[in-house]
């Protein structure tokens, strides 16, 4: 029998996330990680891809897109990676992947620097084809919202480096842009919008500011959010899933389950400090090979029957692939937990000193 004891400090969670150990299985230190492509290049087809994840979990991340068959992997600071591939290779990541917070699809870049609102409202103009981007196929309009990210804050001009302002300046920009072409605008939705738009802005030391325009597959919210429990009944200090799945990805916990599978063998979880549980909750889903989109969808969290990527012109004709995809995952999930009942080979135990946390 094998034991696994999740004993957590945050010593050791800060060791975990910044020396990834190259030994661990299905994880590869991270300068083997970036870059790398299962094809060996990029197609024609392809989309650019930006998956944000907590600070220090990039490679684990990068490790779970490689395995869906992401290609040009490549890092974005220490809580991103760019990738790419076609648009089923999003779905899958939307619908697989567990460490990422956010998942998006690069709409534009600019070339040239941006200082003022008058420069977001020109780009805006000159770099997203706003027909395609937000006519639904059937002379209406899709709904948006907005939001911006500022990286080197202190480096943005003032004119833009408020990320509730600049957000508007976008939305204005996009809806003076449909005005323009057709009369009329979107309407804005900031809880399900069919597009979802993220603008991203880093200062530089020339004085303006990078600026990039990108769509989520998903609704508004991090994806770390399950949906298997709410917010009421968890303290505000808790482990977040995404940082659970990515340590226990790090352990090998995936791994050992797959041995277990094959051999036989038991194998035991011990966590003696579960708090709210996020690490035995995630553990369990692994072993059962429950994906978090399906489990997303299960809890009925707004949006996620069919996502805004579903939702786009170029997305409706992925609709049947979406449903084979969720097809295919609840047949594993149900094979995995069919297993986990009657095998008895996977045990997870739990503790903690609080009785208060045992009951969640």
């Amino acid at each position: 029998m094998k034991i696994v004891i999740i004993f957590i400090a945050w010593v050791n969670v800060i060791c975990a996330l910044i020396v990834p150990p190259a030994s661990k299985p299905g994880i590869r230190p991270i300068s083997s990680l970036w870059g790398q492509t299962l094809d060996g290049g990029v197609e024609e087809s392809s989309n650019m891809y930006l998956a944000t994840c907590i600070p220090g979990l990039a490679p684990v991340l990068a490790q779970e897109l490689l395995d869906l068959g992401a290609i040009k992997v490549e890092p974005s600071g220490n809580s991103a990676v760019m990738f790419s591939g076609p648009n089923e290779l999003g779905l899958k990541a939307l619908l697989h992947v567990r460490t990422a917070h956010r998942l998006m699809e690069l709409l534009a870049a600019s070339e040239e620097l941006v200082d003022s609102r008058d420069d977001i409202h020109r780009f805006i103009g000159e770099y997203i084809d706003v027909k395609n981007l937000l006519g639904n196929g059937e002379g209406g309009l899709l709904t948006i919202s907005v939001s911006v990210v500022l990286n080197q804050k202190n480096k943005i001009p003032a004119d833009i480096n408020h990320s509730h302002y600049t957000a508007l300046t976008i939305k204005n920009a996009l809806c003076d842009t449909v005005r323009d072409l057709r009369g009329d605008r979107p309407s804005v939705d900031i809880d399900d919008a069919d597009v979802p738009l993220v603008g991203v802005l880093r200062g530089t030391d020339q004085g303006g500011a990078e600026i990039s325009l990108y769509r989520c597959l998903h609704p508004p919210g991090s994806l770390h959010r399950r949906g298997y429990r709410t917010n009421s009944a968890i303290h505000r200090a808790a482990m977040k899933e995404s940082m659970a799945a990515g340590l226990l990805l790090l352990s090998g916990w995936k791994d050992l389950c797959h041995e277990s599978k094959k051999t036989k063998e038991r194998l035991t979880l011990v966590d003696p400090m579960a708090g709210s549980g996020s690490l035995i909750l995630e553990a369990a889903m692994i072993a059962a090979n429950v994906a978090p989109g399906l489990m997303r969808m299960k809890c009925r969290l707004p949006g996620h029957q069919i996502p805004p990527a579903l939702r786009w012109k170029d997305g409706r004709d992925l609709v049947d692939y979406w449903k084979d995809l969720i097809n295919e995952a609840t047949k594993e999930a149900k094979a995995g937990m069919q297993w986990i009942a009657s095998s008895g080979q996977i045990q997870i135990i739990v503790n903690d000193i609080h009785d208060g946390a045992l009951d969640i």
